[in-house]
């Protein structure tokens, strides 16, 4: 059997040889503005001009980089498609750290799921009362070219760092399918930086879990505790769910197809065993190289490569259009 997206994906490319991330976050923001995500303030970092609901990021001049208690930029975001509750789910980028070079930028990445991010002066973010701090003013994006992959219901968005050819960095918010209906904020949150490529090993190894996972997802249960700690909480592959054919040759000796496994989130605690939800057109797949298609027809470039390792890949959604690294 073939796979079937079951989103529409658009896909958005910052290509730059520039030193420096002002164009990237920019190009963030406009990308993320013009699909499913709001402007709820923000601040352009010039140390005259008070935050703003209005959008204050117009060009790279208002990107600015300090450490805090410093007139430097922030900007929070919401996306409504993300939580059906009456709930706010909102992320804010605080670039509060002056490294910006060397194929990395460094600040300040939280999300807050329910009650949204208030205060935020010239020279401090906001803050939220129930903020998981996913980077805390350290590496933040590998690059500084990126790829953005949105579906076109607001519910997925995952940004791919590219560094050297190569992904090195991912972050990811977006609705889980599947989640139990006791899971009060069905939101994945995920955040990676390496100078090597995120591969499926590192989306999965028990020190990313506990750094970018396990204490970062609480809001997936209501009771929250059971996934604090080592090991409580992790991404596991499932029986093969479908078949990807591959034009780089055979890989199944009865149909030329390649298995892919759906991801799913899981939690090992033994009053909540069993799975958080499964992620949208995301897969484990056998190796292949970055930047390729599987399918690898030209009209058939369903989903995205990247992350490879020495014997399994990453692959999402894409819009059928072809987008190298």
């Amino acid at each position: 059997m073939s796979i079937v997206l079951e989103k529409t994906w658009a896909v958005a490319e910052f290509n730059t040889s520039a030193s420096t991330y002002n164009g990237t976050m920019l190009y963030i923001k406009t990308q993320l503005i013009a699909g499913a995500w709001d402007i709820v303030m923000c601040c352009n970092g010039d140390g005259v001009t008070e935050p703003s609901a209005d959008d204050l990021w117009i060009d790279t001049g208002d990107i600015v980089w300090a450490t805090a208690g410093s007139a430097h930029s922030w900007i929070v975001l919401s996306n409504n498609s993300l939580i059906s509750s009456g709930a706010k789910f909102q992320v804010c980028f605080d670039l509060c750290n002056t490294y910006t070079g060397s194929g990395s930028c460094s600040g300040t990445l939280a999300v807050s799921y329910n009650a949204g991010f208030t205060g935020g002066t010239k020279i401090n973010r906001p803050t939220a009362t129930d903020e998981i701090i996913l980077v805390n003013n350290t590496y933040l994006i590998f690059g500084p070219s990126i790829k953005i992959f949105m579906s076109a219901d607001g519910e997925c968005t995952r940004i791919i760092g590219i560094y050297g050819g190569y992904s090195a960095s991912y972050i990811m918010f977006e609705k889980l399918k599947e989640a139990p209906t006791w899971v009060t904020y069905p939101v994945a949150v995920f955040h990676y930086t390496s100078s090597g490529y995120p591969t499926v090993g590192k989306f999965t190894s028990n020190s990313l879990i506990t750094s970018n996972i396990g204490t970062r997802i609480t809001y997936l249960d209501s009771t929250a505790v059971i996934l604090l700690g080592l090991s409580m909480c992790y991404w596991v592959y499932v029986e093969v769910e479908s078949y990807i054919n591959n034009g780089y040759g055979n890989r199944n000796n009865y149909d030329g197809n390649i298995p892919a496994l759906y991801m799913y989130f899981f939690s090992t605690t033994y009053s909540r065993l069993g799975v958080y939800g499964c992620l949208y057109d995301f897969y484990q797949v056998l190796a292949l190289s970055e930047g390729s298609y599987v399918p690898s027809s030209v009209d058939s470039k369903g989903l995205f490569v990247f992350g490879s390792g020495t014997n399994t890949s990453l692959a999402i959604g894409s819009d059928g259009q072809s987008h190298g690294m």
